[in-house]
């Protein structure tokens, strides 16, 4: 029998039938793929798709462009969009990846498992690419939260932050202690009461990547809407370097977080607010509403927003000079394992 260059025949011989399969030219890789049952699925190239997440605004527009980066993506596409210049995108490529060695689990032992925590060395290496891609160390309660993800089977993520925390932890009143953490720095304790109607803001820093110490003069405008907040719920914190803090103001207008940056009276400058912008912590609409922690970070000219809420963990960095957004990132919790 002659077997020609450009197909491959097989014989089975079994109980005194032959059965000849024909398989098609194995040089032709879409022929190839076709013969196996393989079938691609249309979307943008890896290149339109960058563009456009990077490019698109904030909210559920930038959550529908993160997922059509990171989605049906090959294992080489992912690994080359973990090493991107732009921090978004390779934060987005890497949780990706993530989900993808969970979902291993659920193939393999843990194949009967409705829901696994994620394995700390999985876990970990996200901590170590973020930490080495910022070149800032993730604060206390964000890496709480990550290292003690689960996951579903079908996916889904559930983060040990709950939105009932939060509840249960009641308003804050004037002279309560009003950093979420209370652990790290750097700590946020305001001053608000009828004794003192100035409304100043003690920022204690002076550690790694948590800024510097210092007292801030809360503008008018600010001032009316913490009052306002206080009688209801306040969430707050903030950091600072040599002459400007930002001040992160969680409450019914905002719950995911206004960033104000104002200077601190140590500085001297007479500026109330130089820029305000929000916290972009929601890429999808049915997460909105959803309790939510916010933690800073500083380095350079840059603060850095880590976010965390029952199912999602996120970053964002700011410049300190004119509170442009540099790069957002959102875990995704919509891409399926």
């Amino acid at each position: 029998m002659h077997l020609s260059g450009t197909s491959f025949v097989s014989v089975l011989v079994a109980s005194g039938f032959c059965i000849f399969l024909n398989i098609c030219d194995c040089s032709d890789p879409v022929a190839s793929k076709e013969a196996f049952g393989i079938v691609e699925t249309s979307g943008p190239s890896v290149a339109d798709a960058r563009e456009t997440f990077q490019q698109a605004n904030a909210g559920e527009e930038k959550g529908g462009a993160a997922l059509n980066l990171v989605r049906n993506r090959t294992v080489e596409e992912l690994n080359t969009l973990r090493l991107d210049d732009d921090n978004g995108v390779a934060l987005c490529a890497a949780w990706r990846s993530l989900e993808i060695q969970i979902a291993g689990r659920f193939l393999g032992l843990d194949r009967s498992a409705f829901r696994m925590e994620a394995p700390r060395v999985v876990t970990s290496e996200f901590v170590g690419f973020v930490e080495g891609r910022l070149k800032v160390s993730p604060p206390d309660r964000w890496l709480a939260n990550l290292l003690g993800v689960r996951f579903r089977v079908d996916g889904w993520p559930d983060f040990p932050v709950d939105a009932a925390d939060l509840k249960n932890e009641g308003p804050n009143s004037p002279t309560k202690h009003v950093d979420p953490r209370r652990t790290s720095l750097p700590q946020a304790n305001l001053i608000l009461s009828e004794m003192d109607p100035s409304g100043r803001l003690l920022i204690r820093g002076d550690s790694n990547f948590a800024g510097k110490t210092a007292y801030i003069q809360l503008p008018d405008s600010i001032k009316k809407r913490v009052k306002a907040a206080t009688k209801r719920s306040l969430r707050l914190c903030a950091i600072a370097n040599e002459d400007r803090a930002i001040v992160a103001i969680q409450d019914d207008a905002f719950p995911a977080g206004s960033l104000i940056c104002v200077p601190h009276v140590q500085s001297g400058e007479k500026e109330e607010i130089y820029w305000e912008t929000q916290v972009d912590a929601f890429w999808f609409d049915n997460y909105k509403g959803t309790g939510i922690y916010l933690e800073m970070r500083i380095r350079d000219e840059s603060i850095f927003v880590f976010y965390s809420h029952a199912r999602g963990i996120g970053v964002e960095q700011f410049s300190i000079e004119n509170g442009k957004r540099i790069f957002s990132f959102n875990s995704l919790p919509q891409v399926r394992l």
